[in-house]
């Protein structure tokens, strides 16, 4: 038994504080549960620790697992009415559920006896957690079995909500986007809406004098803003009878060094330092809450934090870095006045370097016969050269320092093959930058080390060092087409064994001894590359010159259905077992590749026998079309769209990714959504055609397209990892997949990131299917279609290109042939050829419309020798391309027409 007070040390601030709160005799009434070793969902842990460190400063007490469990069973056998259980994380822990739903249930006990719960995140009791972060899903029989009905609620709903009149009564002001809204008649009072009318935030009673189960935020959130911090507060406030609080708390937090991804970072011409400003003021009235940076006690910057009413604020900011040794001081102003509330000082290093190193000519490493190379190693070929740009600044003022940069490459027996060595004077307080670079032709084929050295008075203060690997030579394919090839890649493999919880390595050659040992690459003539890849399971992705890749994801299964194991997708296909890909055709006039793969789970246990199979049907101008079937169960669901980055060894997406990643455009051109990462918020409208463009390199100038006819709703738009409170990627970024085997997916900040490629989700997109077919009880074949490319051209380039495709303008057949329907799938007008009359056909549509790039697929003809007119006139060569693709069924000529095509022109 424990009695008088407790001492609650807050962790938002390197300066601690705390609060004196009196407890009940018996325990406290103000839980809330955390614990380390058991599983979160839709939430991430950092996440949940945020709501537990901020209801902890509130006056609850954080309790784990097994202290949840005895706490409740004395709550439910004396009389919960009054206490308050926050959960701050998304899945139940076993200690107050058992084993198997039921209204029995401990935490059904204490709700029955007036305990009131506060639930955020996946669906209640969807999971339940273990000790170790296993769970067992329980599905809606969960919510069923104890709160009495089904939790699940709608889960194609994915609507922003409306708060009904108890969220307007606790004057809660954060929306979101609701993805398991429950039927209205199911709760005792509804809290927000979703567009359909169900409930998206809602309380259920089961004691009379208490609220009983409050549910708010279904949506998968992986950060924890002021906003829904001060949402929680009104929440707490509005339905617990003993929490009476009023104090005031503010903390600078300075952020510990991540290996994940360095705090200090350049913007522009200063440099800037993450730091989390924290403060707690819930006294009536306006506010002005300063952080002031000064050093010695000069003043030298100040930045506004707040000034309004608001009771909450927790944000990381960059505050700029004019010194090494500067303090940061947060300050309350009130009444002509300035009160320091908590105070800091930096210890940054003396000096700052950036580096980025690249091939002259830049060239696609895929055409080098490899792909995601490692940070630590560079591949080039022997007719290129090694470029190395440097920036770097001394924080401060002072005399100017005199630095020494060499740039020195080294053979296996340590001689130097080349060696560059500049002199440069850096300014105290601003950026030097100076670009180093490799005479031609001086590395032959071979292995190298290079390594460069800043150095200031012989000191060595800034070092990096990177391995060389010098390819032979070849001709960068310059031609439209497929082929196959052997792309290798230089890491090692990393090999996870889940029982040894263990990691090892081996070599790419050894995992491939048994096969398959051929890649698909569709080449264009702008250098872009449409990969089929061992590496990846067969995934498709563009493979861009920066070393990473875009893929537009796979038909994949809910998770761990009929108790398969882990996510049930051809990524875990790491062998190629099932995976296959076939270049169907490679002419002049376009190229068809298909790949075929099994539905499968982390054991290649194939989920009721469900397949997918892709057709994929580019043309010379780097459009085409991703044609999905999914042979799968009736009723189950799948999700077949995800913009996925593969990603280096050893390479943050943050390096990678720009702030603004994918922008979604109207095929009107009239209208943009920009989505920015960490913490993206993108709109659309549901049942409407949308055009997305993902910036999957901040280095390179091409965006990967994705028309689609008509948008559902968002998936999800991945937040990135937190780790300490601070993002360490901009989205949710995973190890699992490619390369590596055995892992289970992430769930976290990934492990042996320096070894293992990666993957970094932005975001997944629900569009509908473009046909439909129900063969029996057991298989349903659904297809789906979406126009996709790559291009640097700009956005009205891009919404033309797409303009046919989303809405196709007539074409009226002339003479010789039948036909002249648009087939979406392959994004042509379909002909079949009739007689030995010429073919001629009349476009349609206004007279000043304009078709980019036309397609004809003409059935039954094969001539070799064509001639194509347009108004009467014949056409160059150079303004179509022609192409035969042969059949044991028949011939069909493909005509691709270069540039726009007069409307009503014949």
């Amino acid at each position: 038994m424990r009695k008088g007070i407790i001492i609650l040390f807050s962790i938002f601030a390197s300066v601690s504080f705390f609060v004196i709160q009196a407890l009940a005799e018996e325990q406290p009434k103000l839980v809330v549960y955390y614990d380390e070793g058991y599983p979160v969902s839709w939430m991430t842990k950092s996440c949940s620790q945020e709501v537990k460190e901020f209801t902890s400063v509130l006056g609850f007490e954080s309790l784990d697992a097994k202290q949840l469990g005895g706490w409740m069973e004395t709550a439910a056998e004396k009389g919960a009415a009054g206490t308050m259980l926050i959960m701050s994380m998304d899945v139940v822990p076993d200690t107050v559920v058992g084993e198997a739903p039921s209204p029995t249930a401990l935490i059904r006990k204490y709700l029955d006896a007036g305990g009131t719960i506060i639930w955020m995140g996946d669906v209640p009791f969807y999971f339940v957690g273990k000790k170790g972060r296993d769970k067992t899903k329980w599905d809606y029989l969960g919510g069923r079995g104890v709160l009495g009905f089904d939790t699940v609620g709608n889960w194609q709903g994915h609507s922003d909500v409306k708060f009904d009149k108890k969220g307007i009564d606790w004057k809660l002001k954060k929306t979101w986007q609701s993805i398991r809204a429950v039927k209205p008649q199911d709760v005792t009072s509804a809290v927000a809406l979703d567009a359909d009318g169900n409930v998206s935030a809602w309380t259920k009673q089961y004691e009379k004098s208490s609220p009983g189960f409050i549910r708010i935020w279904d949506f998968s959130f992986k950060s924890f803003t002021d906003d829904m911090g001060q949402d929680l507060y009104r929440v707490i406030a509005n339905n617990s009878p003993d929490f009476k609080v009023a104090k005031k708390y503010g903390s600078i937090y300075l952020f510990q060094p991540s290996d994940y991804w360095p705090l200090i970072h350049r913007d522009g011409d200063r440099l800037m330092r993450e730091v989390q400003v924290s403060v707690f003021d819930n006294a009536p009235g306006k506010k002005t809450y300063k952080l002031k940076i000064s050093q010695n006690k000069v003043p030298l910057n100040s930045i506004l934090l707040f000034d309004d009413e608001r009771a909450f604020y927790k944000r990381n900011i960059l505050v700029p870095v004019f010194y090494p040794n500067q303090t940061l001081s947060l300050t309350l102003e009130s009444g002509g006045a300035s009160k320091t509330v908590s105070e800091t000082s930096m210890n940054e290093e003396e000096y700052f370097f950036e580096t980025k190193w690249s091939r002259r000519p830049e060239r696609n490493p895929i055409d080098l016969g490899t792909f995601l190379i490692p940070q630590e190693r560079m591949v080039i070929g022997a007719d290129q050269t090694v470029k190395l740009d440097v920036a770097g600044m001394v924080p401060g003022d002072g005399p100017s320092r005199q630095v020494q940069l060499e740039l020195k490459i080294t053979d296996r027996e340590k001689n130097v093959i080349s060696d560059v060595v500049q002199n440069i004077e850096m300014i105290p307080g601003k950026f030097k930058e100076v670009s180093l670079e490799t005479a031609a032709g001086k590395l032959l084929v071979g292995k190298y080390l290079a390594a460069l050295t800043a150095a200031e008075r012989g000191r060595t203060v800034f070092e990096d060092v990177k391995w060389i690997i010098v390819k032979k030579a070849a001709a960068p394919q310059k031609d439209f087409g497929a082929y196959e090839a052997r792309i290798d890649y230089e890491g090692s493999v990393m090999q996870y064994d889940r029982e040894k919880k263990s990691w090892s390595s081996r070599k790419w050659d050894d995992v491939w001894a048994r096969g398959p040992k051929k890649d698909v690459v569709v080449a264009f003539p702008n250098g872009n590359r449409f990969v089929f890849w061992r590496g990846s399971g067969y995934v498709p992705f563009w493979a861009s010159p920066d070393n990473v890749g875009l893929t537009y994801e796979w038909i994949e299964a809910s998770f761990e259905r009929n108790g398969l194991v882990d996510c049930i997708e051809v990524l875990q296909d790491k062998e190629c077992r099932y995976s296959r890909v076939q270049i169907v055709e490679s002419t002049p006039a376009r190229v068809v590749v298909r790949w075929r793969y099994a539905i499968a789970d982390l054991e290649y246990s194939i989920v009721d026998n469900e397949w997918g199979e892709e057709t994929y049907t580019f043309y010379p101008d780097g459009f085409g079309v991703r044609a999905a079937v999914g042979h799968i169960v009736p009723m189950t669901w799948h999700e077949a769209q995800e913009f996925i980055v593969l990603t280096p060894a050893g390479r943050n997406p943050f390096d990678i990714l720009p702030n603004k990643i994918m922008s979604i455009l109207s095929p009107d051109g009239g209208r943009k959504e920009e989505i920015s990462f960490p913490s993206p918020n993108g709109k659309w409208d549901k049942n409407t055609p949308a055009i997305a463009r993902v910036r999957y390199s901040k280095y390179d100038p091409n965006t990967a397209v994705m028309a689609m006819r008509n948008f559902e709703y968002f998936m999800t738009q991945y937040d990135g990892w937190k780790v300490d409170g601070r993002y360490i990627s901009p989205s949710y970024w995973g190890v699992h997949w490619p390369v590596t085997r055995g892992y289970p997916t992430t769930r976290s900040a990934p492990p042996v990131w320096t070894e293992a490629s990666g993957h970094a989700s932005i975001s997944g997109m629900v569009a509908t299917p473009v046909d439909t077919k129900y063969v029996d009880k057991n298989l349903e074949m659904d297809t789906w279609a979406w126009l996709i490319g790559n291009t640097s051209m700009p956005d009205d380039f891009v919404v033309h290109a797409s303009a046919n495709w989303l809405k196709p303008v007539a074409l009226k057949v002339v003479s010789g042939a039948a036909g002249g329907e648009y087939d979406v799938l392959q994004r042509g007008y379909k002909l079949q050829a009739i007689g030995s009359e010429p073919i001629s056909v009349q476009i349609q549509g206004a007279a000043d419309g304009l078709i980019a790039n036309m397609v004809l697929i003409i059935e039954d003809f094969s001539n070799p020798d064509v001639q194509v007119k347009l108004n009467g006139k014949k056409l160059p060569a150079e303004a179509f391309r022609y192409g035969v693709e042969k059949s044991w069924l028949s011939d069909t000529a493909v005509v691709w027409f270069s540039g726009d095509m007069p409307a009503n022109s014949i």
